[in-house]
């Protein structure tokens, strides 16, 4: 199946198996990028064992927002390549 930019596939592999993604570009390498809603975590709690840090619980989908990273982080590079 030829893999085309802006085409709809389902990612089968991976943290986000199941989701759908938008094709962006595709190489002559076999490598495609894709467009999907992260799976971030904006509230990491400490993890304290190794089975905790290491957990298949799966994240929901959010849109990434900005102002909950900032609160967290002592620095943020913002860059957009798009």
């Amino acid at each position: 199946m030829k893999i085309k930019k802006h085409q709809w596939v389902r990612i089968k592999t991976g943290l986000y198996s199941g989701d759908l993604g938008l094709v962006e570009s595709t190489a002559a390498n076999n490598k495609v990028w894709l467009r999907i809603i992260p799976r971030v975590e904006f509230n990491p709690k400490k993890a304290d064992s190794k089975a905790a840090r290491f957990s298949t619980i799966r994240l929901p989908q959010k849109a990434f927002n900005i102002e909950l990273i900032k609160g967290q982080t002592q620095e943020i590079k913002i860059e957009n390549d798009i």
